[in-house]
């Protein structure tokens, strides 16, 4: 048996099967490109009371905690039933403590604010910066051509050629968090994420970001809990 395809029906296959492989490719199930890893006695979660400390940044010296993601963590667990310590009185009693925490909460000022807040688990989140050096150059020209009806070149368009220069930066490139145990310092669970682990599941116009894919690996792991 053969199939004898006409032009046009030729080229409408391919379109859709174009399609179809596209749409393939962009799919996948947010929340499980996160490295994941949780301890086997990880099973009465849920009453615990979880501190969770600012995210420190690494090798980014003009970066100072993240509050901000503290918060959207804070917010997912307390919607799927965890206790959490509310970050002002964690602040307040570091200030009490004679705590600097605004870098970061140091480890061996963990047993001190536990106590303090009478936390049962501390959550602890890094976020890793890699400088960008400044890069300048000339943006290559291109030439087009408009003819005339005798097929003669007509007018000639130029475009580009423009120098550029973009200042030194520090991107984010990588985030980490870990649940750890208080008083027995057993980590209960850890989360990865690398920038380029994304890479293939999203396109760039696509407004998801490494805090985002943390956040939904969390609320799989822990509602399951």
């Amino acid at each position: 048996m053969s199939l004898t395809f006409t032009l046009p029906a030729m080229l409408k296959y391919l379109i859709l099967l174009i399609g179809a492989v596209s749409l393939f490719e962009g799919c996948y199930t947010r929340g499980e490109v996160a490295k994941v890893s949780m301890a086997r006695n990880f099973n009465e979660a849920k009453t615990h009371r979880i501190l969770i400390a600012p995210f420190a940044a690494e090798g980014n010296p003009d970066a100072s905690v993240d509050n901000v993601l503290s918060d959207k963590i804070s917010m997912a667990l307390l919607d799927l039933g965890y206790t959490v310590i509310d970050q002002h009185a964690l602040y307040l009693r570091a200030e009490g403590l004679g705590l600097d925490i605004s870098k970061g909460i140091k480890t061996e000022d963990l047993p001190k604010l536990a106590t303090a807040l009478n936390a049962d688990a501390i959550l602890l989140g890094t976020t890793s910066y890699t400088y960008v050096p400044p890069t300048s150059g000339v943006e290559p020209v291109e030439i087009s051509t408009d003819t005339n009806r005798r097929g003669s070149i007509a007018v000639i368009h130029a475009s580009g050629g423009g120098s550029y220069n973009i200042g030194g930066y520090y991107e984010p490139t990588s985030m980490s968090m870990k649940l750890i145990n208080i008083p027995s310092y057993e980590t209960f669970a850890t989360f990865y994420i690398n920038k380029n682990d994304l890479n293939g599941y999203l396109n760039s116009s696509t407004n998801y970001t490494m805090s985002d894919e943390l956040i939904e690996a969390l609320k799989k792991k822990f509602s399951k809990v």
